[in-house]
């Protein structure tokens, strides 16, 4: 039931084209046998929980194994990614549980603009990045001099 849930916040975090998690689908539907277009509401998905994981490198990941980051231009647990760059950076989003090799007492949450909950890890808001592709990727560390990886111990790995 977590690796699901995990896969449900992976997929809202990733949709394309900006869309907001916290808000409802009313994307449009086309029925092939008719000439109309529908549109379909879909409730925003479930507070979920989600799993933090230590890897074997000494970095933080989702259950999946998919690398945590965190940018260093948010401050006091707020993140400033949003817009564009939260989708090239999505957030970590739900409810953390410490997996293997992680603290829990450094795991939290902050509430986004958008009034969805992101997973902090040391007070340091937690993201994806869209070019890592598989689990073990870490494609963002060091981009721009403002992402990076997240140690077990709270830490920026240099």
């Amino acid at each position: 039931m977590r690796r699901f849930a995990v896969l449900l916040v992976l997929v809202t975090a990733c949709t394309a084209g900006g869309s907001d998690p916290t808000q409802p689908d009313t994307s449009a539907v086309s029925d092939p046998t008719s000439s109309t277009t529908t549109t379909t509401f879909q409730p925003p998905p479930p507070h979920v929980e989600v799993v933090v994981e230590a890897s074997p490198d000494g970095f933080l990941t989702d259950a999946e194994g998919f690398s945590l980051y965190a940018f260093t231009l948010d401050v006091d647990r707020t993140s400033s990614c949003e817009g564009p760059c939260a989708d090239r950076w999505p957030p970590f989003l739900g409810e953390p549980i410490a997996g293997e090799g992680v603290d829990q007492s450094l795991l939290g949450n902050a509430e986004r603009s958008n009034g969805a909950i992101q997973v902090t890890y040391n007070g340091m808001p937690l993201y994806r990045f869209v070019e890592d592709t598989s689990p073990g990727d870490r494609n963002g560390h060091g981009f721009n001099d403002v992402w990076f990886l997240v140690s077990p111990d709270g830490e920026l790995v240099p």
